[in-house]
């Protein structure tokens, strides 16, 4: 097939009327469309937003709850941990370069870490360690693990990632 280059042609006044009315109605579904799109993320953003809480402050979660917070937390991991990642292996791949140029990124590693504590902090969770979320449920807490797929286990107050079992009943 071969490729023509376009040539504007001169069109009459009701030809051009009549573009201009489809291009008018064409921007004005692209423009509701828009509008309903960022109506909708604005909902869904409101619905996460609903359950930013004061860091410091407990927030009681069922296991419900901690399983509809769990896509936002785990995306949040998900690029964290991506992040990390990318700048362990710049680190680990570099030799014979200057004390001052490793330091600076494994500060960039630690703003990344605690970036994404203090937002798993301000869900109402707990960061635990790299890539573990504890929810407070009232009696113990929720155990998550990044890249587990849903709230699978729990363990008291006292009891540490490795206390943790997995929960006979699910959505109490």
């Amino acid at each position: 097939m071969e490729l023509r280059p376009f040539k504007f042609q001169k069109i009459g006044a009701n030809k051009r009327f009549a573009a201009s009315k489809i291009f008018s109605k064409l921007f004005l579904i692209s423009l509701s469309s828009h509008v309903f799109l960022e109506s909708f993320k604005h909902v869904e953003h409101k619905r996460f937003v609903d359950n930013i809480v004061e860091i410091g402050s407990r927030k009681i979660f069922s296991q419900a709850d901690a399983q509809e917070l769990l896509p936002l937390v785990y995306r949040l991991t998900e690029k964290a941990h991506a992040q990390v990642k990318h700048l362990m292996s710049h680190i680990e791949a570099m030799k014979n370069v200057p004390q001052s140029r490793l330091q600076e990124m494994e500060n960039q590693v630690q703003v990344l870490i605690e970036n994404w504590q203090n937002k798993i902090q301000k869900l109402g969770a707990h960061p635990k360690g790299y890539w573990l979320v504890d929810f407070d449920n009232g009696a113990g807490y929720y155990c998550w693990k990044f890249p587990e797929k849903e709230i699978k286990y729990s363990h008291g107050y006292k009891e540490g990632f490795t206390g943790r079992k997995e929960i006979s009943t699910q959505f109490e």
